[in-house]
């Protein structure tokens, strides 16, 4: 008998809360949102959960995903606009079945005016499984996140409410046009990687000032990296496996850093990791005159001593490094801001001829290196761009002098050789931009030199902008900028 009667109280309380539940003006939903009636909506030739995002000119289609045309209680497909805050924004649009209404599609309704927010506007449909007419937007919509409703209806009741986010560009410009792959001392583009090598994979993003991307990147379905575009996301270094096989990496990106619920512009691409090992540097690994190789394909190592922090880059500020792309390389980006100091060259063996070799990417006008002998007072020798000219230029606390080169025309990475040398308190140099670097020519026969005191030891800097290093007398000072790009650099004795 208590066994019956505690069955009889709980089926009590059930229908209670049934009772509630119906008579509750908050809760319009006849049946629970279990998915039972598959509603979307197509922008363009994508639907919302593959992308959604949406600009001003694009056209909100919505589409019930499985036929519905047997089912008798769907009289209507209602839909709604909701803001950040909840709040309902525009028309609530209702595509009503019209047993008299022709089956060929019908016509799109004007844009709902600002000011009707909420209130109904009803189009009549001959088939809820026919093209519908797009989904009008209110005039004047703010940039933002929004969510739009669907609501299934049998009259009066909602059978079913659901809900797809997206985000509305208005008249603010976003695209994501392609990945570009850069590989260190490559001058084209190749989607063939080295095991092991690191890649530089750039997002193509064209985008309205007004808006900071943000771009995850994805190995396969596993998250790699993630960030604002003005913080760097857009590129990716990344370094290739040591099992060969194809590897796809994709980026997927969203005009704003709240992405939940949106799925943003995706590009993907397949690289081939072998073992086909190109030669790309400017040395072999078995040169003996080496003291300094760098080679900057995402690091800031000695390559010969590989791991001894005494050997690595420093930059002045200690901060993060910037690695910037061009065509189809990548390398350090250094200069007013951002300058990196070798480790310090003893110079005991006084009349020794040195030689500096490097490729780099000028970018603007300043220092692109800088050598400075001591410190009381320093003796310094330049590499400078000025206008179409690099200049190479020795500075003594007495004279300064110059030679100069005109920049070959094409936009790309320069082999540049500097030599020099220091003996009986005299410096001299010389340097040549080299067409070929696998077929290095005479440098230069002219030499410029400067008379001075020297200390045992100099320092070499990248990115350098010292007090005479502007090659025109009296130009003002140039704003922080980035003077060149770094693919390699390197010392010799």
């Amino acid at each position: 008998m208590d066994m019956c009667l505690q069955t009889f109280k709980r089926v009590l309380v059930l229908f209670a809360v049934m009772a509630i539940i119906c008579g509750c003006e908050a809760i319009d939903t006849f049946l629970p949102s279990s998915e039972t009636y598959r509603v979307n909506a197509r922008v363009g030739s994508f639907p919302l959960d593959e992308i959604s995002v949406i600009s001003s000119g694009d056209k909100i289609l919505p589409f019930f995903e499985n036929s519905v045309a047997d089912d008798p209680d769907i009289t209507a497909l209602a839909l709604f606009l909701r803001d950040s805050r909840g709040e309902i924004v525009g028309w609530k649009t209702v595509y009503t079945l019209d047993a008299g209404k022709s089956d060929s599609a019908p016509t799109a309704p004007q844009r709902a005016a600002p000011n009707r927010n909420g209130e109904e506007f009803a189009i009549p449909v001959g088939s809820l499984d026919y093209k519908l007419p797009y989904f009008p937007l209110p005039q004047a919509l703010p940039m933002g996140q929004y969510t739009l409703v669907f609501q299934v209806m049998r009259g009066s009741q909602v059978l079913q409410r659901s809900e797809k986010s997206f985000f509305y560009l208005a008249d603010v410009n976003f695209s994501f046009d392609s990945i570009q792959v850069h590989q260190g001392g490559v001058a084209e583009i190749s989607q063939q990687v080295p095991r092991g090598n690191v890649v530089m994979l750039e997002a193509k993003l064209d985008f309205d000032s007004r808006l900071d991307p943000y771009i995850v990147w994805y190995n396969e379905k596993r998250i790699i990296s993630e960030g604002s575009f003005s913080e760097g996301a857009g590129n990716l270094l990344w370094k290739a496996p040591e099992q060969n096989g194809f590897i796809s990496i994709r980026a997927e990106a969203f005009p704003v850093k709240d992405r939940k619920g949106l799925a943003g512009y995706s590009k993907d691409v397949s690289l081939l990791v072998s073992t086909k090992k190109a030669d790309i540097h400017l040395l072999s690994e078995d040169n003996q005159n080496v003291l300094y190789w760098y080679v900057f394909e995402g690091d800031l190592q000695e390559t010969k001593s590989r791991g001894l922090p005494e050997r690595f880059l420093k930059h002045a500020r200690n901060i993060t490094p910037k690695w910037m792309p061009s065509n189809g390389t990548f390398g350090l980006a250094a200069g007013t801001n951002d300058i990196y100091t070798l480790p310090g060259v003893s110079l005991s063996n006084n009349g020794r001829f040195w030689q500096i070799l490097s490729r780099f990417k000028p970018l603007n006008d300043g220092g692109i290196f800088s050598v400075q002998f001591g410190t009381q007072p320093a003796v310094t020798m330049n590499l400078i761009k000025d206008d179409k000219n690099l200049v190479l230029m020795l500075i003594s606390p007495t004279e300064v002098v110059s030679q100069t080169l005109s920049l070959p025309k094409s936009d790309s990475f320069l082999t540049v050789e500097v030599n020099f040398s220091v003996q009986s308190n005299r410096l001299t140099a010389n340097f040549d931009i080299l067409e070929d670097s696998e077929e290095q020519k005479e440098p230069a026969s002219e030499f410029i030199a400067v008379d001075a005191q020297f200390d045992n030891e100099f320092l070499i800097t990248l990115g350098s902008q010292f007090k005479n290093d502007t090659a025109s007398p009296g130009r003002p000072a140039q704003p922080a900028a980035f003077t060149a790009i770094w693919d390699e650099f390197a010392l010799l004795h």
